[in-house]
Parts: C-alpha cells; structure tokens; sequence
C-alpha cells in the first residue's frame, strides 16, 4: 500500500525534494505541507525541474520568500535565517586587580619597597582622591575635578569644554577617602613623554627649568644662547640629566628633580597610601570612566567619552601644541631663541612625535608664516591628522620613541633601569624591553 501511494505521489515528491534542497541551500525553512499545496497541480517534472533552476528568488518587505517560475507566482511564508554577529567582549579595568597586587607586594616580607608620602598633592572629590602624578593624563582628570568642586563648571557634560589653559592647584592635606585612585605610566615612555611636551615643544618655561640647567651641567662648549635660553637641550642630555638628578650614587645633585620625570612610587608612596584603584596609561581611555562613575559625574559625560573619548582627546592634544607659539608670553620669551618660524616647526615635530598628525613636512614657508593665525595652523594639523590613518600615526610615534632611545649608550639605560625600578616592579611594565636592550 505504501509502494502504491509512493508511486500515485512520486511527481509531488520529486519537486517537493527539489524545491526543499534549493531552499535549504539558502538558509531557510520550509513545511512539506506549503510545498505540497504549491505544487499539487504541477505536469512534466523534467520542465518544472528545469524551470525551478532558472527561478527567480527575492524576499519581499515581510520577510516571505517568491519563486518566480513561469506560470508560477510561489509565495512561501518563511523565515530567513540570520546570522547573529556574536556580542563583543566587555572590556573591563584591571584597576582595582592591579591595586591589589601592589598592596600584596608592599607588604611581602621580601618586597622592600621604599615608603614615602605623596608628594604633588591631590585631588579631592566627596570621598574620591587621586594622587596627581605628571605626564599620566593629568590636564583630563585635572577637568573631571573641576566640573565636580567649581560652580561655574557643574553643567557642563564634556569636560575638553574647560580650557587646558585653566589650573587647578592640588591639596596637600589627605582626606578620608573611600576610594583613591592613582595613575601610572611606563617610565620610558613616560620620559620622551615629558622632553616631547615640555622641552621639544616651544615650551621657554619648561627650558628655564629643566634644560639651562642641564646644559650648563652637561656640554661642553656650550654656546652663550644655549645657556641662557635652554631651546636645544638633546633628548640624550635630558637622560643624563635625569640621572644626575635622581640616581643615589650621585652625591651632588645639579637641582631638584622635575615633577615630570620623578620617580612614581615616590610621588604617590603606594606602599604607604592604600590605592583603591591603580589605573594605566596604556589603557587611560577606559580605566578613566571607572573615575567618572566613583566622582558621580553625569552618566551624559560617561556616554560622551566612551563613545568620543579619543577624539576629543586628539582635537584637545592637537589645540594645546598649536597654540603654544602663538601664546602670547610665551613667544615673548621665545623670541630671542628661536623664530616664530622655528616654534611653529617645533609644534609640528611635537604633534608627530606624539602620533597627533601625519609625517609630511609642515605646509607653508617663512614667508607664509608671517600672516598665519592660529585657527589656520590648527586646521592644517587636523587635515594631516585626518588624511593619515591611526595606525599609521601610531607607528610613527613609535618610530619617534625608539629613534630617541637609539642615542642613549647602554650604560646609560641601565642606570634609567635602576632609577625606575619600584615602577617597573610594582605596575608590572617590563624592565628590559628588547627593542631597547637588544638593539
């Protein structure tokens, strides 16, 4: 009886067969009862086979599928299958992880950490405190402070709003935070850090400070301007500077060490402070909102940064180095050095140093220089920024970094390796990365 009943419906069958293997190469499904009622009445299999191939077959706006076969309109209301992209991985900090880790080594036995009391202040929120290290993302969290203890600033959402210019001096009196936090940063890449932005830059203040000391220190031969102004301070003499400073072996120091290349532990003292949270450089654009969120500030500004976050930041960064040779005080110190010519350049080399722009050459002469305002030079570096892509800017700002250390002798690293070394060991950067020590 079954032989019979599969030999009265074999044509129904056949197309039904076909008709489900065509449709399962789409990735869709399909009831033998809908085939059944569409091909019920269908004559020469071999036509119809021949006919299906060459069939048209479109999904229509509610989701249906149509088979368009000569005499045949087919609507089969299906359900296309849609690959679902998997969700991506929520990042999280490591902050509180690697806070942890440092208070288990300042307590080891074997640890022998330094204990020193923070040494740059804080800033303080409510209950937040942050120890202020410099060149770890200072000027940004400087702005979270400000929007939280300066009326004028309360509303607003971005904090890139608040001009770098503005200051906001630390406290040095503690208080009883439940939650504080602490910034750190690779001491190599926190040193060409701090000579790009500072020295590199036509930055005359930071010369004073740092570089006519260090010249007067360090060259032989100095030239008469180079003591007195401090513009051409090489970055291997700032290396040395930093370790006749800071090195213990050396009994007679030139002058106090800058904030922007002291030791970290000793700024902030970890062994000696509880830190709640030790967040990265390396990762500042996520470790930075768990800051916002323990300073309760607005989750609008949390939704801005984590969706702008970078670019704000670049645009800022990019604002700040244009607008130093226009500074008004500072090109009337600057000018008895260098040119106004001769800043502009320094800005530029800055803003690529730091992986801000691309590697073409500045775009307009001395000449053109003489008329050039601000707003132009500041558009000029966010086309070169926007024609090269970040990839690309960021292996320039490595090429930059290596080029730097190439002229420091071994010697010389190892004593920078030393000087650092409670950084190294406890925020976990590696002491002797091989492209330094091995090239």
């Amino acid at each position: 009886m079954v032989w019979r009943a599969i030999k009265r419906h074999r044509k129904l069958l056949l197309v039904t067969g076909l008709a489900f293997t065509v449709l399962i190469s789409l990735k869709i499904s399909l009831t033998s009862d809908m085939i059944a009622s569409t091909f019920q009445n269908t004559g020469d299999i071999d036509g119809y086979f021949r006919q299906l191939l060459q069939a048209d077959m479109t999904w229509n706006n509610s989701g249906s599928v149509q088979l368009q076969i000569p005499e045949i309109m087919v609507e089969l209301n299906v359900t296309k299958k849609t690959t679902q992209k998997p969700k991506p991985l929520v990042k999280k900090t490591d902050g509180y992880n690697l806070a942890s880790r440092v208070r288990a080594k300042c307590s080891a036995p074997s640890g022998r950490f330094a204990v020193h009391k923070p040494k740059l202040g804080t800033y303080q929120s409510g209950k937040t405190e942050l120890c202020i290290i410099w060149k770890v993302g200072t000027t940004f969290v400087k702005r979270l402070f400000m929007m939280k203890t300066l009326p004028k600033y309360q509303d607003l959402i971005n904090p890139y709003d608040i001009s770098f210019e503005q200051d906001l001096p630390g406290k040095r009196s503690p208080i009883a935070a439940t939650t504080r936090f602490m910034f750190v940063r690779d001491p190599y890449q926190r040193l060409v850090s701090a000579y790009v932005d500072k020295l590199v830059a036509p930055n005359p203040v930071y010369w004073k400070i740092i570089s006519v000391n260090a010249i007067r220190q360090l060259r032989k031969n100095a030239t008469r301007l180079s003591q007195q102004c401090g513009h051409d301070l090489t970055f291997r003499e700032f290396i040395q500077y930093v370790i006749l400073t800071l090195d213990p072996r050396v009994l007679r120091k030139p002058a106090r060490p800058d904030g922007h290349f002291l030791i970290q532990t000793d700024i902030c003292g970890p062994c000696r402070v509880k830190y709640d949270f030790v967040g990265k450089m390396e990762t500042f654009g996520l470790d930075s909102i768990e800051l916002v969120r323990k300073m309760q500030i607005s989750n609008k500004t949390i939704d801005l940064l984590q969706q702008n976050g970078s670019v704000l930041a670049s645009d800022d960064a990019i604002r700040d180095s244009c607008h130093q040779p226009f500074h008004a005080g500072f090109k009337k110190a600057y000018i008895n050095c260098i040119s106004f010519y001769e800043a502009l350049k320094r800005a530029w080399l800055k803003m690529q140093m730091r992986g801000l722009i691309g590697p073409e050459e500045m775009p307009f002469t001395e000449a053109q220089s003489t008329t050039l305002t601000l707003e132009q030079f500041y558009q000029m570096a966010l086309k070169s920024r926007d024609a090269c892509p970040s990839s690309e800017r960021k292996k320039l700002q490595h090429e930059h970094f290596l080029k730097s250390y190439s002229t420091i002798t071994p010697q010389e690293l190892e004593k920078i390796r030393l000087i650092y070394a409670q950084d190294f060991k406890l925020f976990e950067y590696d002491d002797r990365p091989s492209e330094l020590f091995n090239s």
